[in-house]
């Protein structure tokens, strides 16, 4: 028999059932068999402890809008359903193809750095010439943070409604229009 750590764990489950102290092979490898398929019931108790898992039922019609979304998205239909309670605890919304995004995103991280560095050198240059990077760097911020909000933080639909109409005014015949066609396909 393999000596066994002094402050091991199975160690010290063989002198707690005593199968040490008999020095019986037998008993020793059937304490350690024991040993094993306990940790392995408390092992497979704790993973499925750490995760819960849901059934959802969807009656034919949400279910084809959920695949349609699903797609849209990029995602398959569970990640989209994970992704959707996650954005609603959080006040957020699911984002289209958020795997692009997030390339897009590290494109202007990588691109602010470089235009930091060539401003760094340029104001090391002896000429002492500034051309001006700190006014790209800003644009770029700018940028990075509509980007960030834009695709983080879904807008109110009051808002964007107001937004436009704003900006185009025949908006709220369009509007009129969309109300009144939606409301005579309800009537029976």
């Amino acid at each position: 028999m393999r000596t066994l750590k002094r402050n091991s764990k199975i160690r010290n489950y063989l002198f707690q059932t005593g199968a040490l102290e008999t020095r019986d092979e037998t008993i020793i490898k059937k304490a350690k068999q024991q040993y094993w398929r306990e940790y392995d019931k408390q092992l497979k108790r704790s993973k499925r402890n750490a995760k819960r898992t849901f059934t959802v039922s969807f009656q034919i019609q949400e279910l084809d809008r959920l695949r349609s979304q699903a797609k849209y998205n990029g995602i398959n239909i569970p990640e989209y359903i994970k992704q959707a309670v996650k954005a609603d605890i959080s006040n957020t919304y699911v984002i289209p193809h958020a795997h692009i995004l997030r390339h897009i995103q590290q494109l202007l991280i990588n691109c602010k750095q470089q235009l930091k560095t060539i401003a760094d050198k340029d104001a090391k240059n002896w000429l002492g010439i500034n051309k001006n990077y700190d006014a790209t760097l800003t644009i770029i911020d700018q940028l990075g943070k509509t980007i960030t909000t834009s695709f983080t933080q879904a807008p109110k639909i009051s808002t964007l409604i107001e937004e436009q109409i704003e900006k185009n005014p025949e908006y709220i015949q369009e509007l009129h229009t969309i109300i009144n066609h939606y409301n005579d396909r309800q009537k029976p």
